[in-house]
């Protein structure tokens, strides 16, 4: 999706927030460290074993940090990995001794296999996310979102009116929503939202269009849409896929 049918692909991808099925119960901590990894062409087995060994090793030495794992796809970047932290504070990425021994312990095993690695810090917003219950999902949408520069404000006032009108309504959604912290001068925001399975992908009645419309008549619910479309400047989706086989779970 790009600027072109803004307001109408803003409410297309909204209503994807909808039916939402459980997820790991909501941490107290607001930050996450989330690397995306792509392995050598060809060696993608030879990268999980190797990170399947990494995992035993956060087991050995009795992590209390969970890592998840998925694998996106769909999307360009279809088949690379991501793995993800979540529900820490800052000085909890102060991992000391810790931290050195488990870079040492990747860069042995899974790292020789790797073609890119990078990595981002989520901080999520509570009041922009309307957190799902339950175990973790078979498959997830995350939803990137990139702002124009100094338009966090509005957008953020614009999500918080739709928040409120899916609670309101009883919508029957759960969503996270994270901005990327060293995503340099134009904000980027990410929408994490679960599905269970593929029928879990299909859309609510009523509409999301129609949601808002009873919640706050046409003329706001256009000018919500309006203000998405005008403090957004570039989006894009991917299915993501739960690798249970490759997470840590303390």
């Amino acid at each position: 999706m790009r600027r072109a049918g803004w307001v109408c692909g803003v409410a297309v991808a909204l209503a994807a927030l909808a039916v939402q099925p459980a997820t790991a119960q909501e941490p107290e901590g607001l930050i996450g460290q989330v690397y995306v990894i792509e392995a050598q062409a060809g060696a993608e087995q030879q990268w999980e074993d190797a990170y399947k060994r990494h995992v035993e090793w956060h087991r050995a030495q009795n992590d209390s940090w969970g890592w998840p794992v998925w694998q996106i796809i769909t999307g360009e970047r279809a088949g690379r990995y991501v793995i993800g932290t979540f529900g820490h504070e800052w000085t909890d990425l102060d991992r000391g001794d810790f931290g050195s021994r488990d870079r040492a312990d990747a860069r042995t095993n899974q790292n020789r296999y790797a073609a890119a690695t990078s990595v981002e810090i989520w901080r999520r917003r509570p009041e922009l996310s309307r957190p799902p219950e339950g175990e973790m999902p078979a498959m997830a949408i995350a939803y990137y979102n990139t702002l124009h520069q100094g338009m966090l404000g509005p957008y953020s006032a614009a999500v918080r009116k739709i928040n409120e009108a899916i609670t309101a309504a009883d919508w029957g959604v759960g969503y996270y929503r994270n901005v990327i912290v060293n995503s340099g001068d134009d904000p980027r925001v990410v929408r994490w939202l679960s599905r269970p399975s593929w029928a879990d992908f299909e859309s609510p009645e009523p509409s999301f269009p129609a949601m808002l419309a009873d919640a706050y008549g046409q003329e706001e619910t256009t000018a919500i849409l309006e203000t998405l479309a005008r403090t957004v400047r570039d989006s894009r989706s991917e299915i993501w896929a739960y690798r249970a086989d490759l997470s840590y779970v303390p």
